[in-house]
């Protein structure tokens, strides 16, 4: 999906038939086979998907800076103590749930 995204995006690809030789070009390269319905679906996806225009760059940045973020909270030395706990919490809550539906012999 990554690749053909890129290739679209980087194409001058407007019709379905220019999204069905990108699709097979890709999938040749990746040795993937598709069905005739799956092109149709494949197709049908990106033209929504460009009709929406999405700025991909802005997404992918957006993305990128939340992680970022997440990274340095749970990396802070002052944080890193609640990540902790709350991980602990996590897994004291699944063992817990576990052992409801876990028999006892």
């Amino acid at each position: 999906m990554q690749k053909v995204k890129e290739e679209i995006s980087t194409s001058d690809a407007t019709t379905d038939e220019d999204i069905r030789a990108i699709l097979m070009r890709v999938a040749e390269d990746l040795r993937i086979t598709l069905t005739d319905a799956q092109i149709e679906q494949f197709i049908e996806f990106f033209q929504s998907v460009k009709n929406l225009n999405i700025n991909w760059s802005k997404v992918n940045d957006t993305i990128s800076a939340a992680k970022d973020k997440w990274n340095e909270f749970a990396n802070d030395e002052s944080t890193k103590g609640l990540v902790d706990s709350f991980t602990n919490f996590v897994l004291e809550l699944w063992d817990w749930v576990l052992s409801i539906f876990t028999t006892k012999e």
